[in-house]
């Protein structure tokens, strides 16, 4: 096994990282595919390659958008963007039973550790107008588009509104006031059309037919991936790291609510090879 030697003094989104997981963070070709397999730190790594394409300079961002603030991977994005950079986040976030916007913010806010002027509240969610309002679209510089239903068992009809029309609502922002750039976070379950047996996925592989697709959820995220695409074309900066559902905390353990999928098995069982 050949031993790779990093340098001295490496800044800290790439402390503690094995070389391939390195290689995905410095990764500057391109779109980025990560797949791998349970508790491997996948949503370490995409945290870090955020925060990475920023304290690099390849991004400047002093106001960012953060969409589904409140859930596992997003927190690890919040305070990874907070200790690399200066930028402020405004983090939409809508009320549940029990439990209203401010005070879902304001315990994330303790939980990371974050000055007041740091977290911006938008209220609401993105199949609302929380969105439209014109003064968000003229501040906003920076789309880190998470948020999902990741629901491996609903049906394309139930899961259109928040995975599909929601990427749309993004788009739209995006469109209006100051340029802005998005950070889209996908899934691996757009390959997994039969199109792609026998077939080498390469990083920056475009997403193709849909047809063979067997949940909802990986039809509504192709649907997303191919507007992202659109807009990509037509001049809309992106970086879109892949994420399989069902990411591991750094222990092994799943988040609750989570189906859990072995992403390595999945590919073997559709006869796929990624190229990592």
């Amino acid at each position: 096994m050949t031993e790779i030697a990093f340098p001295t003094g490496a800044s800290s989104e790439l402390e503690g990282l094995d070389p391939e997981q390195r290689a995905a963070v410095e990764h500057d070709q391109g779109p980025l595919l990560i797949v791998a397999g349970a508790g491997t730190g996948k949503t370490t790594v995409i945290a870090r390659r955020i925060a990475h394409l920023i304290s690099s300079g390849r991004a400047r961002p002093s106001q960012i958008l953060l969409t589904g603030a409140t859930g596992f991977l997003e927190r690890e994005i919040a305070a990874a963007l907070l200790r690399t950079t200066g930028a402020r986040l405004h983090c939409l976030v809508r009320d549940q039973p029990g439990s209203p916007a401010g005070a879902r913010a304001e315990r994330l806010r303790r939980q990371l550790g974050a000055e007041p002027w740091r977290l911006a509240l938008v209220p609401g969610d993105l199949q609302g107008t929380s969105l439209a309002n014109p003064a968000l679209a003229h501040e906003i510089d920076t789309v880190v588009h998470c948020a999902a239903d990741v629901n491996l068992f609903a049906p394309y009809p139930s899961l259109r509104g928040p995975n599909v029309l929601a990427t749309r609502k993004v788009l739209e922002l995006a469109a209006r006031g100051a340029p802005k750039a998005i950070h889209f976070v996908s899934t691996t379950g757009v390959f997994l059309s039969p199109r792609y047996r026998s077939r080498t996925v390469y990083e920056d592989a475009a997403v193709e037919g849909a047809e063979g697709l067997r949940n909802g959820y990986a039809q509504s995220k192709w649907v997303a991936d191919t507007m992202m695409a659109r807009a990509r074309l037509r001049g809309v900066p992106q970086h879109e790291p892949q994420q399989q559902p069902g990411d591991q905390q750094h222990d092994g353990t799943a988040q609750h609510g989570e189906h859990l999928v072995h992403p390595g098995r999945k590919l073997e069982d559709e006869r796929l090879q990624p190229a990592l």
